[in-house]
């Protein structure tokens, strides 16, 4: 065993008694989700100043989250709003609370935060399609906030650091035939009709896409959508302070950018594995532009026009305004 292993399994000790035994209030629940490498860590990092705050890190992660094996959620879950379980709703009433935690989902709580700590921030990448139940379901007092990030870039990041794909290899054509099958998830329907047209697809950054748009149509065009906070990544990097300050505002909670004057909101994630983060928002937002021809953007937007989302276009690298 490691110095690294040892350490975590001591820290995962020291802190599980008066984590246990503390009792968060459900009305003080905050969550952030959005998609892998949408910039959700570095928003949760923003948060995470926040006074009297502690980090629920990524509980629905499949092997080291808090989810029993029997519920199967897959990598991203998603359950019907009409659904009224009152089992998922303890089970979830629990996770937010950090009534059920694990040595990584509280991977960044500090030993001398229990204490003080009123408010849990719930960070997911895999709660998008949640919104919809959660918001129909729990009685939560503040609204969960959706951070959306131009698929182009998520799924070229997804790609790269997940699957180690080169820039070169991400439009190309696939050497040999590699079919799509559809996880074998709770409520998996989705990606079962859609199976066939994602095959259709043939590079692996239109399938990326393609699952993509499965997994968050619905939420983005919700007709309640307003039960959420719709924050686009590239709104956020172009005027962070304006827009945390409407983030507040949405979230109603007793704080102002008074308390986050210290923040540096220029500061890349920990999750930069790749070093790609540029000083300049506006050449990192627009970076991909330069990777693709417009056939193969043609060859997106025609993905985007399929499923139906309008929020993002493949010849731009900024969100579209869908409320005028």
């Amino acid at each position: 065993m490691d110095i690294t292993t040892i350490k975590r399994k001591f820290r995962h000790i020291f802190i599980q008694l008066p984590l246990s035994t503390k009792n968060y209030s459900f009305n003080d629940a905050i969550i952030i989700t959005s998609d892998p490498r949408s910039g959700s860590t570095w928003l949760m990092e923003v948060f995470g100043k926040m006074p009297n705050s502690v980090i629920n890190w990524e509980p629905l992660h499949p092997n080291k989250g808090v989810v029993p094996k029997h519920y199967n959620f897959g990598s991203r879950v998603f359950i019907e709003p009409a659904n009224d379980s009152q089992a998922l709703k303890d089970f979830f009433h629990d996770l937010l609370t950090m009534k059920t935690f694990t040595n990584w989902t509280a991977r960044f709580i500090a030993f001398n935060e229990i204490f003080s700590s009123k408010y849990v921030i719930t960070k997911f990448v895999r709660a998008n399609g949640l919104l919809p139940w959660v918001t129909a379901n729990l009685p939560l007092q503040h609204k969960p906030i959706l951070l959306l990030r131009h698929p182009i870039t998520t799924c070229s990041s997804q790609l790269q650091n997940f699957h180690r794909f080169e820039r070169d290899a991400l439009s190309a054509p696939y050497a040999e035939p590699t079919m799509y099958i559809a996880p074998d998830c709770f409520n998996n329907e989705r990606y079962i009709e859609n199976q066939s047209y994602i095959n259709s697809l043939t590079s692996p950054l239109e399938r990326q896409i393609a699952l993509w748009c499965i997994d968050n149509k619905d939420v983005i065009n919700h007709p309640k959508r307003d039960n959420w906070i719709m924050v686009y990544y590239e709104n956020l990097v172009l005027n962070p302070e304006e827009e945390f300050s409407m983030i507040l505002k949405n979230l109603n909670l007793p704080f102002s950018p008074e308390d986050f004057k210290k923040i540096n909101f220029k500061k890349p994630s920990k999750t930069d594995s790749q070093k790609n983060y540029n000083s300049n928002p506006s050449i990192q937002l627009e970076s991909f532009l330069n990777y693709f021809d417009n056939d193969y953007l043609k060859r997106i937007q025609d993905i985007f026009d399929y499923f139906g989302i309008v929020d993002y276009s493949a010849h731009s690298a900024y969100p579209i305004n869908t409320t005028e």
